[in-house]
């Protein structure tokens, strides 16, 4: 009997109790896993069983449908499912590098983003891949298509990349900021947000050939955003249970063009944006009830 005490376990999707990881080391007439590349290499002469498929920490996943998904992580790792999630398997990776998010755009296009500037994209599930030139070795958090051509991808050092072909060729553009970016998202080919660090937001209105700074009303990291439509949007980040919510009334009802209704959804001491005048300025709606509450237009 003997003790592994130099490997560590990460990486699940969703956990149940407590799993251990485990090794076996066999002779080559047995049958053992093909050795799965991990964040700390496993000695040649020892074989992945526990976690499976893998046990590489995962950072996003996106569903094709109410059945196919797919979830990526460090060292390039990228598993797919095809019911519901209730098993995984490993896809063949283009990339040793580490994977931070995924776009599905149609059923059969795959865009990945992550360190060292890496992006990846399929046009056929994965049977076959190409590595755009990107312009940057900085980490890329998060990407977001505006449409079947226009895109956007974000990351660290204010770094923000651009593409008008779905993703074939990225051009880097001027953000303004050195603030690390965690999230983007279009509403449409023109309008986007993008969030970051320290409060960090970024509007543009011309498809992401210009980008320019919006006030947040936070210092608080901002970790992503998503628009339930044109102007219902949503930021979270900061303290736990951050969410921000808002929705833009007519004018007549605001007494002003573009004003909006507040709502805030949130556990303790959140920092929560909410949006006015379709954008233009995000004002900090700090709350600390368990329920919806209206706020009033400033």
């Amino acid at each position: 009997m003997f003790r592994i005490t130099s490997l560590r376990w990460t990486g699940l999707l969703l956990v149940i109790g407590v799993c251990p990881l485990l090794l076996q080391s066999c002779s080559s007439n047995g049958n053992p896993f093909i050795p799965m590349q991990t964040a700390d290499p496993i000695p040649v002469d020892w074989y992945w069983q526990n976690p499976l498929p893998q046990g590489n920490p995962l950072h996003d996943v996106a569903f094709i449908n109410t059945n196919e998904g797919i979830a990526v992580g460090d060292v390039g790792t990228i598993l797919i499912t095809a019911d519901g999630g209730a098993t995984w398997s490993r896809q063949d990776s283009p990339t040793m590098l580490g994977l931070r998010d995924v776009l599905v755009t149609g059923t059969n296009t795959w865009t990945m983003v992550g360190d060292a500037g890496t992006i990846v994209q399929t046009t056929d599930r994965g049977v076959t891949w190409t590595a755009p030139k990107t312009g940057t070795l900085n980490q890329l958090n998060s990407a977001h298509f505006a449409d079947t051509g226009t895109g956007a991808a974000v990351g660290i050092l204010g770094t923000i990349l651009r593409t008008t072909d779905g993703g074939a060729t990225w051009a880097v553009q001027s953000s303004g900021t050195i603030n690390t970016l965690n999230g983007v998202f279009f509403t449409d080919a023109n309008r986007g947000i993008v969030v970051g660090d320290f409060g960090t937001m970024l509007r543009t209105t011309d498809g992401g050939k210009t980008w320019t700074a919006q006030n947040s009303g936070t210092t608080a990291a901002l970790n992503s955003v998503f628009f339930t439509d044109a102007s219902t949007g949503f930021v979270v980040g900061g303290a736990p249970g951050t969410v921000g919510f808002s929705t833009p009334r007519t004018a007549a009802r605001a007494g002003r063009a573009g004003g909006s209704d507040r709502m805030a959804f949130e556990g303790s001491r959140s920092q929560m944006p909410a949006t006015e005048s379709r954008w233009a300025t995000w004002v900090s709606s700090p709350g600390r009830t368990t329920r919806a509450r209206p706020g009033r237009t400033r």
